[in-house]
């Protein structure tokens, strides 16, 4: 049973509120305004901009980074009446949006090591998060991006959950029918509601608590049901072109030939993790924020 999981609010969090470091960040640039001023409005903003929708069979050309751009914009009017000069709002957009790219402006929740280290051990893992490409460094930072089969990413699919494009994506990446798939993630509509719609098994926990082992979907050892016999994901990483779409898809390998995608938004082509390679082919070795995930 493949276990999809959502990366924002449930495996990684911003270390300190996203309004405070839109703040700290608009001071540098000469704006002046207080942390709870802008997170309010940014939460407002985050409401009123719908999430991007492209042409299906292809991902956004600049990697959702304009849509980004129009967030920060209606953040920063709300807040001060009136629209940021250009001069001002482009180099301070690139600086938040960079910020929010760095490892270290995250945490992963107490229980993530632990709990993904043992759910790996049973079933593939694979994220699936409204998200960028960001998510890579962000998810290799923290040294998580080993466990993990692929890496779906809204972006790339072109849609953001809980529509059906993303779902049906990762399930066609996972190679197994949508009822033994299994979705865990913190957001109501988003994860719950749009597993659901896709005939995936789902928890959506109350609070905290997302990869308590309670939670996790009753199932067999990667060795009694899985072509894996490893207990551990192969950990070196690499990029594959996906021979069926002529796309580079994120893949990871081992010495069977897995997948990858630990690369950085700026060091990679767009990836298209819609297929997972042959396990025994030798190949390539997500709550909001600006610039926090969807």
């Amino acid at each position: 049973m493949p276990i999809f999981l959502d990366a924002a609010g449930t495996l990684i969090h911003p270390k300190i509120p996203v309004g405070q470091s839109y703040a700290d960040i608009a001071r540098r640039h000469g704006v002046k305004t207080s942390a709870e001023a802008v997170d309010r409005a940014f939460r407002l903003a985050w409401k009123q901009s719908q999430s991007p929708l492209h042409p299906e069979g292809q991902g956004s050309p600049d990697d959702d980074r304009s849509w980004w751009q129009g967030v920060v914009e209606k953040t920063f009017h709300a807040v001060l009446g009136q629209p940021l000069p250009e001069e001002t709002l482009v180099p301070m957009f690139a600086e938040l949006y960079n910020h929010f790219a760095q490892p270290e402006v995250w945490t992963a929740y107490e229980e993530v090591p632990s709990a993904l280290e043992s759910m790996a051990a049973l079933q593939p893992l694979w994220v699936l998060s409204n998200f960028d490409r960001r998510l890579l460094s962000i998810l290799s930072g923290h040294g998580l991006s080993s466990f993990f089969e692929g890496f779906i990413l809204s972006s790339e699919v072109g849609a953001s959950k809980p529509h059906p494009r993303i779902f049906q994506a990762a399930i066609r990446a996972a190679r197994s029918p949508a009822n033994e798939c299994f979705h865990i993630g913190d957001d109501p509509a988003c994860d719950h509601e749009g597993a659901a719609a896709a005939g995936a098994p789902t928890h959506h926990p109350d609070g905290r608590g997302c990869l308590a082992e309670r939670h996790w979907p009753k199932v067999q050892p990667r060795g009694l049901n899985h072509p894996s016999k490893s207990a551990h994901p192969p950990k070196q990483m690499c990029a594959m072109r996906d021979r069926s779409s002529d796309r580079i898809a994120s893949v990871r390998s081992g010495s069977k030939g897995r997948r990858c995608s630990d690369h950085q938004r700026d060091l990679v082509e767009s990836p298209r993790p819609f297929h997972r390679p042959d396990r025994h082919r030798h190949g390539r070795s997500d709550e909001p924020g600006s610039l926090r995930p969807r």
